[in-house]
């Protein structure tokens, strides 16, 4: 029996068979073959081990595949990366959520109804992601002055700081309210005056004048606002945010990293609450106004 069923199949496996390949429409034969059933096993078993090789050497040279090997990875050790990366998950979702509420903030101020709640955003320090470096905490002891470079429209103009006795010692942390750029040169037309929520000062100038940026730093809004008209909106070094409103035209878009110095609007008289043409110029530091005024002469 055993030998019967041993001649049936070296018959079959030493039975030439001829694959004809012939064309559907002309009925031409264009390619035939004659091949064992053993040769055709064998071609076919090898190209199985050809394809389990290959796929054995990805998973175990590709970092992100190794893991798929049973006992490959420690469960305890796969557990804390998993705790870790929801920890990563979270603080993902509580730093968008705070971003989006710092430009709720933004867009409120900039629109010109302050609100105390979406203020408390801005006290809390946060500066946009991407910056470059700014000046170190604590600098050398120095009388500053602002030095103008250029006044070119096409050269962005950049404020650099002389000092008159650089050798001297002593150390103090930087303050960005010491180092800012008048915007424009004009009159006064109303005043800081927190009792009439009037959280900024107007300055009144001719057509046409190139409103410039008193301070490095990102633009962080720069859009039209029915009540404040076209407004850019800058965060600068120091946590100090800038708002300068009732534009002609803006010439930086969201995102745009200016110098101090560098024109970022053209004045106007855009905005429901504007009566003239004149620049509304408002300082925000932890959340909290600052009278320009203070600290920036505009004669």
């Amino acid at each position: 029996m055993w030998q019967n069923l041993y001649n049936r199949l070296k018959e079959f496996l030493s039975t030439k068979y001829r694959i004809e390949f012939i064309e559907d429409v002309s009925l031409r034969q264009s390619y035939s073959f004659t091949q064992k059933v053993s040769g055709l096993l064998l071609i076919g078993g090898g190209a199985f081990l050809v394809i389990a090789l290959l796929s054995i050497c990805f998973v175990l040279f590709t970092p992100g595949m190794r893991r798929l090997i049973p006992g490959y990875e420690d469960p305890t050790a796969l557990k804390e990366k998993q705790e870790e990366l929801v920890h990563q998950i979270v603080a993902s979702e509580e730093r968008f959520t705070r971003i989006q509420y710092f430009l709720e903030s933004i867009r409120t101020i900039a629109g010109g109804r302050p609100d105390s709640v979406l203020l408390d955003s801005l006290s809390k320090g946060y500066r946009p992601p991407a910056e470059p470096d700014y000046p170190e905490t604590n600098t050398p002891q120095t009388d500053e002055k602002p030095v103008k470079l250029t006044n070119d429209e096409a050269t962005p103009m950049r404020v650099v700081y002389t000092t008159n006795n650089a050798d001297q010692g002593g150390a103090r942390s930087f303050n960005p309210l010491l180092h800012l750029f008048p915007p424009i040169k004009g009159e006064i037309s109303n005043g800081y005056n927190e009792s009439k929520k009037h959280y900024g000062v107007d300055i009144i100038a001719a057509d046409n004048t190139l409103i410039k940026s008193i301070a490095d730093g990102f633009v962080v809004i720069s859009e039209y606002s029915y009540e404040t008209g076209h407004v850019i909106g800058i965060m600068s070094p120091g946590n100090l945010l800038t708002f300068y409103k009732h534009n002609s035209r803006l010439l930086k878009k969201l995102g745009d990293y200016v110098y101090a110095g560098e024109a970022v609007a053209v004045i106007g008289n855009s905005g429901e609450n504007s009566s003239g043409p004149h620049l509304h110029l408002e300082m925000w530091q932890q959340g909290k106004a600052i009278d320009p005024a203070q600290y920036i002469p505009f004669r």
